[in-house]
């Protein structure tokens, strides 16, 4: 066959997409165990026959497929944690268990990335050191005196 390839023949010539793909797999699943580049590239430049370049291509693509892979599994995690959760939150509700369902609520949001800061102090702090403090913290504790010099409660939202 013109064009094509066996594995482990020294011929030259283009492989087809299925010999490629089983390389990549290969690759995949030695990624997959912890092998390293230099080990990857050793063993499959040995084994087909090819240069180290084109072993990092396969590593490449193999390391898209995994990429790919990994940040579904994510988002399939994500996914259902937010289903368990606001199941979770429903049952709390329907039970009458407001306690529960707060604490649920709560982790929810913070599934949802609706967390909210709170920033804690007692007396005046005029003359405290704000040196410490993270832009985020500075930017909540304005908005608070902020809402306090204009007579509006700053945990209310409208």
């Amino acid at each position: 066959m013109k064009g094509k390839r066996v594995p482990n023949n020294n011929q030259g010539g283009r492989l087809d997409d299925i010999e490629s793909m089983q390389r990549i797999e290969f690759i995949y699943d030695m990624i997959s165990s912890g092998f390293m580049r230099g080990t990857i590239v050793l063993q499959c430049s040995k084994l087909w026959n090819i240069s180290y370049r084109q072993v990092d291509k396969y590593i490449a693509r193999a390391k898209k497929i995994f990429e790919d892979v990994h940040i579904e599994n994510v988002k399939e995690r994500y996914r259902n944690a937010l289903k368990r959760t606001r199941a979770l939150y429903r049952q709390c509700m329907a039970s009458g268990d407001k306690r529960t369902a707060a604490n649920v609520l709560r982790e929810l949001n913070d599934l949802e990335g609706c967390k909210t800061i709170k920033v804690e102090h007692s007396g005046s702090i005029d003359g405290a050191k704000l040196d410490n403090l993270s832009l985020n913290q500075l930017k909540a504790i304005e908005s608070i005196l902020k809402g306090a010099s204009d007579g509006k409660d700053s945990d209310t939202t409208t």
